[in-house]
């Protein structure tokens, strides 16, 4: 439960702020 409510937090994050994040995120993950 922990997980998925750290989970949408992040999903709020990125909305927020999505060049940092996206900066933190694989090259992989990006190509999603």
């Amino acid at each position: 439960r922990l997980h998925k409510h750290r989970r949408a937090s992040f999903a709020e994050l990125a909305v927020l702020s999505r060049t940092p994040v996206c900066c933190r995120v694989t090259p992989s993950q990006k190509a999603q």
